[in-house]
């Protein structure tokens, strides 16, 4: 049956207009003033705005670390995903050692059987890489054109020569390379100095110049190799400042950062829960969480994702030592709603920043353009009813994945979402919940990065 999507505000070509909007097979068909609703299903958006379904290009479901396993895994944390408005996610295909790539990212595909949202993969290299990078073509033809390069943690970290390759390699596809940009040796001797210390020492262990570093060492290597480069969760002033260097010399270079990056700081390190807040990269000063507010603005960061990777509380606060924690925090159900609380009501953002950051850009930089991403006449009818006057407290009530805690536990939330829907069917409502059996997303080829839009200066970014 057709639908109508009746008496919203639609976020369309950059603003929000008064228009309905139809919706058949699962695709946008039309947009326009009082369109024909015979015979179709018609969704009452009044008082709502219409906006498309927010992209998260980070996240780890189905992970463990040192023998503990992710709260979430794809049933559960595309479940939180749907109820904050979140209609696609990127995940991981990291081989195990020994592990042949497609094998790995079959082991991964079964292992996303129950997303209720569409997913994709980037892969993530090894220092098995040489052996990986024979398979960069089948892993093309797979869909998979984006990758991912660690500079730190044991059996990830690539030296120097071994990046460079790695880069060469995914650019000569015209893919876009990822980085976790830590310098792995020096946080190791950092550490060390450390162990045996509680929460707080994790963020001494691993201080900005650990990144910025890392980003600058990067950045030379992509600039020489001719690749695009993505480095994920910025978490600090520094890190910021490498990346708009690089944008001075008009380099191919893309940053995102994180909500826990923006909201909380090393002080929530400190007390018997500080070890909840662990991960990697660890808080920064509230001085940083500042510039990155100001590089989500300038566009000097596209992109806001999560880096979803939630831990059992238990499994957070039992170690007595920082090194013990299992690095990772979850806020996937939460990304669209922290953004337009903390940014668009709080006055940092407008709406098209808000758009763009969430959903708009990474459609474009990881291939998705213009199937996702967007409301218009052929893309896939995902998209969510916003509700922008609503405002909210998050308790445990409103955790639709498998978290059992919230580091946004108490805080107040300005707008909300009604209703998402996900190629045209609904998967959740704000009065049911989550109505989405498992299995009904689907694995997403993906294509080359198209160009972002900076809208103060119209310009093109490659």
């Amino acid at each position: 049956m057709k639908t109508v999507i009746a008496g919203g505000l639609v976020w369309y070509q950059g603003s929000l207009r008064r228009l309905d909007l139809s919706i058949n097979e699962g695709k946008v068909e039309k947009l326009g003033p009082e369109l024909d609703r015979t015979g179709a299903e018609v969704v009452d958006a009044s008082g709502l705005w219409v906006l498309p379904g927010a992209i998260d290009p980070h996240v780890h479901l189905a992970e463990s670390m040192a023998g503990v396993s992710t709260a979430d895994d794809f049933f559960t944390g595309t479940r939180s995903a749907a109820a904050g408005g979140t209609t696609t996610i990127i995940d991981f295909c990291e081989p195990q050692p020994g592990e042949a790539p497609l094998v790995a990212l079959e082991r991964r595909m079964q292992q996303a059987e129950d997303a209720i949202i569409d997913y994709g993969f980037h892969f993530a290299f090894t220092e098995d890489y040489a052996r990986q990078l024979e398979c960069i073509g089948r892993l093309w033809d797979a869909g998979i054109t984006t990758f991912k390069a660690f500079l730190a943690y044991p059996g990830l970290a690539l030296t120097p020569a071994a990046l460079y390759a790695v880069l060469e390699a995914v650019g000569a596809r015209g893919g876009m390379l990822l980085l976790h940009a830590e310098l792995g040796d020096v946080a190791d001797l950092l550490r060390n100095r450390y162990l045996g210390q509680p929460a707080r020492a994790h963020a001494l262990s691993r201080p900005a110049f650990v990144e910025s570093a890392a980003i600058e060492l990067a950045l030379g290597l992509a600039r020489a190799a001719g690749t695009r480069l993505y480095v994920v969760h910025v978490s600090s002033a520094a890190g910021l400042l490498a990346l708009e260097r690089a944008r001075s010399r008009r380099q191919k270079v893309h940053g995102e950062t994180c909500p826990h990056y923006l909201e909380f700081s090393t002080g929530h390190l400190e007390g018997p829960g500080g070890a909840a807040f662990i991960m990697s990269p660890p808080l920064r000063e509230p001085e940083d969480a500042a510039a990155l507010w100001q590089g989500l603005k300038s566009g000097s960061l596209e992109v806001l994702a999560t880096d979803h990777c939630p831990f059992p509380l238990e499994a957070k606060l039992g170690p007595s030592s920082f090194d013990a924690v299992p690095n990772g925090v979850g806020s996937l159900g939460l990304r669209p709603s922290y953004l337009f609380s903390a940014g668009v009501y709080g006055g940092r953002l407008g709406l098209g920043e808000f758009v763009r950051l969430t959903t708009e850009n990474p459609a474009r930089l990881f291939g998705l353009w213009p199937q996702k991403g967007m409301l218009a006449p052929g893309s896939d009818a995902d998209l969510v009813l916003w509700d922008p006057s609503a405002t909210w407290t998050m308790s445990q009530g409103h955790q639709q994945g498998g978290e059992d805690h919230s580091l946004y536990q108490g805080m107040e939330f300005a707008g909300q979402v009604a209703m998402t829907m996900a190629r045209g069917d609904v998967i959740y409502c704000r009065d049911r919940g989550v109505c989405a059996p498992a299995g009904r997303g689907r694995y997403l080829v993906r294509g080359l990065p198209s160009p972002i839009l900076r809208e103060s200066r119209g310009a093109r970014l490659g």
